[in-house]
């Protein structure tokens, strides 16, 4: 067993993302597979109380037994009572664990010979020696309690054990300044708003001092008065149980982002200590050997955590540095609710990466391979789409079938070859679970939560070899070359990674030829060959870098039976120039008319091109701002006025508990339509700074946000933009004479097509009718219906993403398209809702073509469509909230998500890859001067050197800061003026400095695709199987060739 795997307690089954799936020791099929968690309109959530994940260590042999227990259940019916099914099975196995720990068993076996179970090291006392020499306190929180803690330290710290010539004494705690011991019961411990006391440890007799009513009270025995909580002339200081609140208090720590928290457990460590608390986290994995490496990981945390960054007196969370191996019980809440830095400890990374690193060609022929099928697989679809579609003479036809038939054969040959080679490199990690950290070509869900929660994050294969790197590297960024890896490390565009590295980027720029971009994660995604071109003769054109579809998550089209579309900024592009302007034009009339706001409003201008997508508004401070995917604010402007870093800090980074970043108090701009109110807003922000006395006092940032979202949607309300569009929509919308063909390629496949809209059917009818034919309102071509032909079903007015809910009690009515009259079909029966529509409408009829309604939800549109499982649906929005997150995370629908953006992002990006090329060469070059002068430094304080040498060093020290201070100032310098290339205030839309955007990071979670245009679905097969590029997390990504 590893971690990553997840129990299916009802069913008897142990998944691996459902990737690889077992019931008991035998493998489901892959037909099995997708009979059971591939076909619910509904997406499993693979969750408690149905399931159970293998998060730790300890759970490994419990899962293991819970297997053998299915098999001799299935093999011997007899022998198991009929009533003790498969999950009553697992809750036995669990309560005979619970059993073991609270009668001791286990843990007295260990205190009786510790060195049976727990592997010596001798280097413990002196790296803890070494960080407490360079100036910074160390602490130890656990969940065992304080006798098992003695024993175990005592035996790190000094080879003492009960019954050894060395017996048990307390000097092991002189290494730390506070030590917490069990009933801290994480991940509990890490919620302030727990309850839980906290005991003073007397460490000799080992009794408790009640500390929270701050009067001393005996809780076992008589332990001596004098010892009291407050006090501070005593070294190391221990304690049981309490919150982290508590140890905040000890420490002295005002903002949760200043601790870095390790653990190995995804759930009990890293992500309650980074979703709660906001702590800095690093997950540590397991060790190869179950019992034996369970406690070496153990060992291993206990050695990581005397490495905190945390001062005794701290004022900021944000300078803690947590080391832990449990994701949920020391990562998640330690980063999350405190926002302590994190450091996680995967001991299985060093058996990986030495694996990867012999696996290199192996990999290579894989991906040759994966090109070779992706390439054949293309021509089949080209040509079985001539068959189908194209007048072919007789002669050139029987070619054709002949040269389909060579084609299919050497697919099915390709594949298995594939395939195969697949499996081989698959079980050289692990025979039945494959590498740790993979399933397939995509990050395992174990790999997943540790980058989504480990925010350095660093994977730390061995501590010994963590000892030669300097303790002071700056920033947590920084990548320690094999032993500590930073995912800031690597170049990442959306949900992909742009991977770059210094020493092959010969080889790489010589691959990139013909105007296409052939990263890994670029384009379709396929592999390092560019797509084929759909439309072209013979499928052998490239498709324009900027008119590419990326993949996120593989997505075979041939499983789509439905393909859905959103309306605005999908199928019809607004002209930000001229809608964005009268959108702000009509809010500005709102709210110097209707709300009372001084009349010089209607003087401002608007600049269509200063706001992007991905900001987050601060309603109440009247900032905007530009974060990461782990929402630590990097670009930050008050009003249109930039902020400072120690502005930013002060107001973003120093609290003990990490902002969320969501409503009430902060707006998302993650639409077109919202850039308009941002630019508003901001306008506002100036405007009552620098004329406080023209806003009324009680009129805060907060209110004025408010007004101008009424002011928007008064304009909404009052039909005032519609009216507008509706009447020159040449001169809002942009044309797109693709958009009909596509539709029209996508039912000649076979599908159905559906168009769900929030626009009532007036406005929709006006703009399809644009859109599909050219018509206008007052055009020489008047609009009609003709356009209703290219779909199945048509809902206007669908109030997404409550339309996504089939919980959503929305009346669903049917719309008579020419008087748009309603008529409410949720109860069987006609009902006049608005005139007397012809009561011969319903909602059962099957004999007419597109049909039209309004509202609903997602139920009445499975029905409507026949549709038996959401992954068969693919649906294309612009909306990351509104369409996509909801139809991914609540249906499972397959998502398309368009980026317009994209084409501009993707061009600089292919135009700017030199002056990339060059900042990482000048990163590189500021780590090594910066590495020089921590060792030179290092050496001046603790080395015995001669007074002569002193003089050279401290010249040579002085050379150094001198180079580093001018290598970071051209290096910030390049950074800004690349920065400004995408945009001159908010840079790549994609990235905020070396990370993905926040706006990067919601593409890559929730968007199975995205590309800038829907038109550019018709470049590809209605086939193809859109495949994504493999996913690269730091450990890998300076060890494997990208050629």
């Amino acid at each position: 067993m590893v971690r990553g795997l997840e129990l299916d307690k009802k069913r008897g089954n142990i998944l691996k993302y459902v990737k690889v799936a077992y019931h008991g020791f035998r493998e489901l099929s892959k037909d099995d597979k997708f009979d059971i968690y591939g076909s619910s309109l509904i997406q499993d959530s693979f969750d408690e109380p149905d399931y159970a994940l293998i998060d730790t260590l300890f759970s490994l042999a419990e899962a293991y037994l819970f297997a053998q227990l299915v098999d001799f259940k299935d093999n011997n019916p007899e022998k198991i009572p009929k009533e003790v099914d498969y999950a009553r099975m697992y809750k036995d196995v669990r309560a005979a664990v619970d059993l073991c720990h609270c009668d001791g068993t286990l843990k007295q076996m260990v205190a009786k010979e510790p060195n049976r179970y727990i592997n010596e090291d001798t280097m413990i006392v002196p790296l803890i020696k070494m960080i407490r020499d360079s100036g910074r306190s160390t602490f130890l929180v656990t969940n065992s309690l304080w006798d098992y803690t003695n024993i175990v330290m005592n035996f790190l710290c000094g080879g003492r054990t009960v019954h050894g010539p060395h017996t048990c004494n307390f000097d092991c705690v002189q290494y730390f300044d506070v030590v917490i011991t069990g009933r801290s019961a994480k991940p509990g411990f890490f919620h302030e708003e727990s309850r839980a006391n906290l005991f003073e440890v007397e460490p000799q007799y080992g009794m408790l001092i009640n500390t929270d009513n701050g009067t001393p009270m005996p809780q076992v025995g008589d332990p001596s008065p004098n010892f009291l909580p407050k006090s501070k002339d005593k070294g190391c200081r221990v304690f049981q149980g309490g919150n982290v609140g508590h140890l905040h208090s000890l420490l002295s720590i005002e903002s949760s982002s200043q601790v870095l928290y390790v653990g190995d457990h995804i759930y009990g460590d890293i992500l309650c200590s980074k979703k709660v608390l906001g702590w800095r986290t690093m997950l540590v994995p397991e060790l190869e050997k179950e019992v034996e490496l369970l406690w070496e990981l153990r060992d291993m945390r206990k050695k990581l955590i005397l490495m905190t960054q945390s001062l005794l007196s701290i004022e900021s969370s944000s300078q803690v540095l947590y080391v832990g191996d449990h994701i949920y019980g020391d990562i998640l809440r330690s980063k999350k609710v405190l926002g302590w830095r994190t450091m996680l400890v995967v001991p299985e990374l060093e058996k990986e990466v030495e694996l990867l690193c012999e696996l290199r060609d192996m990999r290579e022929k894989l991906i040759l391979m994966r090109n070779e099928r992706d390439s054949v697989e293309d021509k089949i679809h080209h040509l079985n789409w001539s068959l189908k579609f194209d007048d072919i003479n007789e002669n050139d036809k029987q070619e054709m079938l002949s040269t389909f038939k060579d084609l299919e054969a050497k697919r099915d040959q390709i594949r298995l070859t594939h395939q195969q080679a697949q499996i081989e490199n698959y079980q050289k990690f692990r025979k039945v679970w494959g590498q740790l950290m993979k399933t397939g070509y995509q990050s395992s869900r174990f790999a997943n939560e540790l980058r989504d929660d480990s925010s350095t994050p660093l994977l730390l294969c061995v501590v010994e070899k963590f000892r030669s790197e300097p303790l002071d590297r700056e920033g947590s960024e920084r990548v320690i070359r094999l032993f500590i890896f930073s995912r800031a490390s690597k170049f990442s565009f959306g949900a992909s990674q742009l991977c770059f590295k210094s020493s092959m980027e010969e080889h790489r720029a010589s691959a990139l030829s013909e105007g296409v971009v052939q990263f890994h994660n670029v384009g379709s995604r396929d592999g390092c060959e560019a797509p084929h071109k759909w439309s072209s003769p013979g499928g052998g054109k490239k498709i324009d870098l900027k008119k590419q579809i990326f993949c996120n998550r593989s997505l075979n089209m041939r499983n789509i039976i439905a393909v859905g579309f959103d309306m605005d900024y999908t199928l019809a592009q607004y002209k930000s120039e001229t809608f964005e302007s009268l959108a702000y034009e009509g809010t500005v009339r709102k709210l110097v008319y209707d709300l009372g706001y001084p009349s010089e409003l209607l003087e401002w201008t608007f600049d269509w091109n200063y706001m992007v997508r991905g900001l987050v508004l601060d309603k109440k401070r009247g900032n905007i701002l530009k974060m990461d995917r782990h929402k630590y604010v990097k670009v930050a402007y008050h009003g249109f006025r930039e902020l400072s870093k120690d502005d930013k800090v002060d107001i973003y980074g120093s609290s003990l508990i990490q902002d969320s970043f969501d409503e009430p108090d902060y707006a998302l701009i993650d639409t077109l339509f919202s850039l308009a109110e941002a630019y508003l807003f901001a306008q506002l922000v100036d405007f009552k700074d620098n004329n406080p006395e023209k806003i009324p006092k009680d009129v805060d940032y907060a209110r004025m946000y408010k007004d101008v979202r009424a002011a928007v949607d008064l304009c909404h309300r009052d039909g005032t933009l519609k009216q507008m569009v509706a009447k020159e929509p040449n001169r809002y919308i942009n044309e797109d004479i693709t958009i009909v063909p596509l539709i029209k390629m996508i039912r000649d496949s076979g599908r159905s097509t559906f168009l769900v809209t929030n626009s009532l059917w007036d406005y929709t009818n006006i703009v399809m009718n644009f859109l599909c034919g050219g018509r206008t309102v007052h055009g020489p071509h008047t609009c009609n219906f003709d356009w209703l032909q290219y779909f199945d079903v048509v809902i206007t007015g669908s109030a997404k993403p409550g339309f996504f809910h089939e919980e959503s009690r929305a009346n669903l009515f049917e719309v008579e398209p020419q008087s748009g009259m309603l008529i409410n079909t949720d109860n069987g029966t006609p009902m006049p809702q608005v005139g007397d529509p012809s009561p011969k409408i319903l909602l059962n009829s099957k004999d007419k073509g597109c049909r039209v309604f309004q509202g609903g939800n997602v139920g009445h549109l499975h029905s409507l469509l026949s549709i038996e499982s959401s992954s068969q649906v693919l649906y294309v929005g612009d909306h990351i909230y509104g369409d996509i997150l909801r139809s991914k995370k609540v249906l499972g629908w397959r998502t398309m998500l368009v980026v317009p953006e994209l084409e501009k992002e993707v061009e600089l990006l292919w135009e700017l890859r030199d002056m990339r090329k060059k900042l990482i060469l000048m990163r590189n070059e500021r780590d090594s001067v910066e590495d020089k002068i921590h060792h030179l430094n290092w050496s001046l304080k603790f080395e015995d050197v001669n007074e002569n040498d002193k003089q050279e060093t401290l010249s040579a020290l002085k050379d150094l800061e001198s180079k580093r201070d001018q290598v970071r100032l051209s290096h910030q310098q390049a950074q800004r003026e690349n920065h400004q290339k995408f945009h001159k205030v908010w840079g790549q839309l994609m990235k905020t400095g070396y990370q993905s955007s926040r706006f990067a990071n919601q593409v890559e979670r929730f968007a199975c695709l995205y590309t800038s245009q829907v038109s550019n679905l018709r470049l590809y097969s209605p086939d193809k199987y859109y495949r994504p590029s493999e996913d690269f997390m730091s450990h890998e990504f300076h060890l494997l060739p990208l050629e």
